[in-house]
């Protein structure tokens, strides 16, 4: 039985895949009850995600034009007697370049005609053709204004060091009267980042033995000028609690090295270009008349896959855990064509392994993507199966950026090393300072020396009562009896082996002379009599020890 039903008619296709409609038509007829999606298809086979986005479908017939939004193509069928028109529209950007171009030739012929008599190349010409130039410019900046960047950006506030001295290995200070003093650090301060803020903890060592602190500073602004500090203060006396703002050990190591994954690159700094195969379709004859698709395989040049590089750096020897913090200086954002900053991304793959091992055993991915133009820090902090010393990696998976509108840079900032233990293990009590700081507009960059008024709280002869009392004393009879009973002296002399008369009477004339005594002890090469007879000479006076107890020769004028 013969089918009488007529055959329906083919759908007409006019795609103009280039900007000027006129050149690189395409037409084809296509068998109805095709989707949009599958004509566009056919009629641009090699058209990219990009092309495809710029894409603009049109239904044509007599009673009008229909455009069919891209959310649509797949279920939409044009009927019988529609005309598909596809269009590639410029990209953004595309029309201001387009009319600039034209701006220039025009300028060009502008001056010849309207100048035969100027030399082409000659100072006249080039300064009509500049001319016409800078008046197309204006015009275009008019009808198309250059896309403004999204430039605003918060303000950030980080903290780089401290000009307080660290000094491992050295001695206890013991500070006797009254003095300001800048003191070194106790242990090593160290940087948390607790969401996008930074803060910075240290702890500072004022001496051995019981003191009093006051008239705390960073410089010479007050702490209590500040708002973001938090303070924790220990006077050397037994029996005070551990410190809370520094309750365990923490080492921090600073790195300063970008993380990267970046393309190869010749001698000249051009970035390696390699094949590539990929499948392409073209139309072609099918020997009838007509033509048909085929599948073949091209060769593309593109950039050569980029390098890994990643970074080893070692902790500390015991460490129970290990803390990395990540530094963007310039920001993580990329711009779209109209100068507006998107989120953008990296991924940054941790290891570790110990020292002596071979192979790396993977910590954790982090994916950090953020629409921030200012610097800002992140931290991750992880323990170790065992405590040793092990080997941190960090891998860089984001490609290099070749884009200057995409910011990425990537720092490892830091590397620290983390004990569960009490930093201090002194045996006897210390005088500590501990500080927790924010950044912020008001501490910013390097903190200036931390520093405060420190007094010796120690016996001293209180002429009224006729006893020794423990008080704030500059009196180099107080200092010359500190110095030799304190617990820190090896060879602490007991009160037996002190001439505490001769010491009183001591003090009284001193008191009555006006004579003080106030330094910090923190000289690993002085020796006791060094001391002893710095101190007395402060009082007018020189140790004597008459084999049995501690005095002095006082220095009286003769009446």
């Amino acid at each position: 039985m013969t089918d009488l039903r007529p055959i329906p008619a083919p759908i007409h296709v006019l795609a103009a895949p280039q900007f000027d409609p006129g050149r690189g038509r395409i037409t084809l007829d296509v068998p109805h009850g095709l989707t949009v999606a599958e004509i566009v298809a056919r009629a641009l086979p090699a058209a990219t995600e990009a092309d495809l986005a710029r894409a603009r479908v049109a239904l044509v017939t007599d009673r009008g034009t229909q455009i069919v939004p891209r959310e649509i193509w797949a279920l939409a069928r044009p009927r019988q007697g529609v005309r598909v028109v596809i269009r590639i529209t410029p990209g953004k950007g595309a029309l201001r370049s387009i009319l600039s171009i034209i701006v220039s030739v025009a300028a060009v012929a502008l001056t010849g005609f309207l100048f035969p008599g100027f030399a082409v190349g000659g100072w006249q010409w080039g300064l009509a053709v500049a001319g016409f130039t800078i008046v197309g410019q204006l015009l275009i900046n008019a009808l198309i204004p250059p896309v403004k960047p999204d430039s605003e950006a918060k303000t950030t506030y980080s903290i780089s060091g401290w000009r307080n001295r660290l000094e491992p290995g050295a001695a206890v200070p013991v500070v006797l009267g009254k003095m300001r003093y800048a003191p070194p650090f106790a242990a090593t301060p160290y940087t948390e980042i607790v969401g996008d803020q930074q803060f910075v903890r240290a702890v500072f060592c004022l001496g051995e033995g019981e003191v009093a602190i006051d008239g705390m500073r960073l410089g010479e602004t007050s702490l209590s000028e500040y708002d973001e500090v938090e303070t924790e203060i220990r006077y050397g006396v037994a029996g005070e609690l551990p410190l809370s703002l520094y309750p365990r050990q923490v080492v921090e190591e600073q790195i300063g090295v970008e993380l990267t994954r970046p393309y190869p690159r010749d001698d000249a700094g051009n970035i390696t270009q390699v094949p590539e195969e990929y499948e392409a379709r073209r139309r072609v004859s099918d020997g009838d008349g007509g033509w048909r698709w085929e599948t073949y395989t091209a060769t593309r040049m593109v950039n050569a896959p980029t390098t890994a590089t990643p970074v080893v750096r070692t902790t500390g020897p015991d460490a129970a855990g290990a803390s990395i913090i990540l530094a963007w200086t310039g920001g993580l954002f990329k711009y779209d064509d109209d100068g507006k900053r998107q989120p953008h991304g990296v991924s940054i793959r941790i290891e570790q392994r110990l020292i002596e091992a071979e192979e790396w055993q993977l910590v954790t991915q982090l994916d950090i993507v953020t629409t921030k133009a200012e610097s800002f820090f992140r931290q991750h902090s992880w323990s170790f199966p065992t405590r040793g010393r092990w080997q941190v990696r960090l891998t860089m998976l984001q490609d290099e950026a070749t884009d200057s509108k995409i910011s990425q840079r990537t720092t490892w900032a830091a590397l620290q090393t983390i004990r569960p233990e009490y930093p201090l293990a002194y045996p006897r009590p210390l005088a500590l300072v501990a500080l927790r700081i924010k950044a912020t507009h008001q501490i910013s960059g390097s903190i200036d020396n931390f520093n405060c008024l420190v007094s010796r709280i120690c016996r001293d002869w209180d002429a009224a009562s006729g006893v020794w009392v423990r008080r704030v004393s500059e009196n180099p009879a107080s200092a010359y009896l500190e110095v030799l009973s304190h617990p820190s002296n090896p060879k602490a002399v007991a009160d037996s082996g002190l001439d505490l008369d001769l010491l009183a009477d001591w003090a009284e004339w001193c008191a009555a002379e006006g004579l003080t005594y106030n330094a910090v002890l923190e000289d690993q090469g002085t020796t006791l009599r060094d001391v002893l007879t710095e101190i007395a000479a402060a009082g007018r006076a020189t140790p004597r020890h008459d084999g049995i107890r501690w005095g002095v020769v006082i220095d009286r004028p003769l009446v």
